[in-house]
Parts: C-alpha cells; structure tokens; sequence
C-alpha cells in the first residue's frame, strides 16, 4: 500500500528516479484500493513535479515491454492525475494527444479502445480546445469504424467523434473538413449493422447539424464546387 506522506513527497522530491516504485508500482496490484492510493499519491506529486509526473505516467503507458493491464491502469492514472491540474492541462495537450492517438493505432483491441476513451477524456478535461489536431482526430475516428473488427473500439470512436462535434467551438473554421464529416456519418447510418453505432453517429450528426446548420443547408454539389472547384 502507497503511504501517502511527507516524507514520500520528500523522497521523490529529491530524486525523481524515486517516482516510478513510489507511485507507479503499486499500479500492478490488483487490489482496487493500491490503484486509488497510487493515483492520490501521483496526484500529490503533481503539485511539486508535474511535468516528471506527467512524463513518466506516458512513457509507462506507451512501453510495451509492460503488461497491457498495468498499461491499461497507467492510462487511467493518467486522466485523473491530469484532471487535477485543470486549466494547466493544456500545457500537455500535444504530449498527451499523440500518446494516446498512438495507442489507437495498437494491436491489442483492448487498448486501443482504452486508449480512444482516454482521447476523449483529455478532449474534455481542455475543453475541447484541440483544433489544430481536429482532422487527424477525425481520421482516426474514420480509419477505425472502417476497418476495426472490435466492435467497443468502432463504438469508442464514434463516441469520441459525437463529443467533439459537440464540445468544439467554431466548427466553422473547418469547412474543408464538413462535407466529409457528414458524409462519412451519413454512411454509417445507413450501412452498418450496429444498433449503438447506428445511434452515436446519428448523434453525432445531430451535433454536426446544430454547429453548422445554414452550412449543410447548402446543396451539396454546390458545396463541392465551393469547396474544391468542382463536384468529387
């Protein structure tokens, strides 16, 4: 059991080497209250060495010399260690992106559903504010409702896809990207079998429309020819 104690935070203070069998080892017990001590500890440790914190829960989550369960826990760790630090989170948002755009792209199917949960999580925790990696979001989301075969994955990334449609401001700025958003959501309504992926992209597109609504209201071979000087 991680004690949570000054003179812990004394000793990893004093070396950081000292993080990892503080705090991050006792992420491998199964026991669920070692989880949560180990978490309120990386918490502490946050506020004197938040970036070493942050740094080390990422390399852990993307070793893959590690068990995919502890990984798995790390991932976890992550998002509530991040969450504490509200608006300072945005310091991270390109490290903490590509990690997890990085774990979609695993081939455990466990992970890469995790690691598509844990992209919507700090999408949330910054506020939506992740517009300059909002295209490589949506491929993402695109590559793998097509071509996944785990089912949880394809639903955890459409889910993804519904929350930033929802939560990003100024959608608008996106135009090049819209027609394709819409028709890839359209697609899905009408072709795939899922019921629940069914319903998160007709939510999705929900959201979509109330973002863009006199956009889409515009023919769309018209659209096209705006967009990219003719119909494709």
């Amino acid at each position: 059991m991680v004690e949570m104690n000054i003179k812990a935070l004394r000793e990893v203070i004093m070396s950081t080497a000292n993080l990892k069998p503080k705090a991050l080892v006792n992420l491998r017990d199964e026991e669920s209250y070692a989880f949560l001590n180990s978490v309120r500890l990386l918490v502490a440790l946050s506020d004197v060495l938040e970036a070493e914190v942050v740094d080390a829960l990422l390399k852990e989550y993307l070793s893959e010399s590690n068990e995919v369960d502890y990984r798995l826990k790390i991932g976890e760790a992550t998002v509530k260690t991040v969450e504490t630090l509200g608006p300072l989170a945005i310091r991270y948002r390109d490290t903490l992106l590509n990690c997890f755009l990085t774990g979609t792209r695993y081939a455990v199917a466990e992970f890469r559903t995790s690691s598509l949960s844990n992209v919507g999580s700090i999408c949330r925790i910054l506020s939506y504010q992740v517009h300059h990696f909002f295209y490589e979001l949506f491929t993402t989301i695109k590559s793998i409702v097509e071509t996944d075969t785990y089912l949880p994955a394809k639903r955890a990334a459409l889910l993804v896809l519904s929350q930033l449609l929802e939560g990003m401001d100024g959608l608008m700025d996106f135009q090049e990207y819209l027609l394709l958003i819409y028709r890839f959501l359209k697609h899905v309504i009408a072709t795939d079998k899922d019921d629940v992926i069914k319903l998160q992209a007709a939510v999705a597109l929900d959201h979509l429309k109330a973002k863009t609504k006199d956009f889409l209201q515009i023919n769309p071979q018209d659209l096209e020819k705006r967009m990219f000087g003719r119909v494709i």
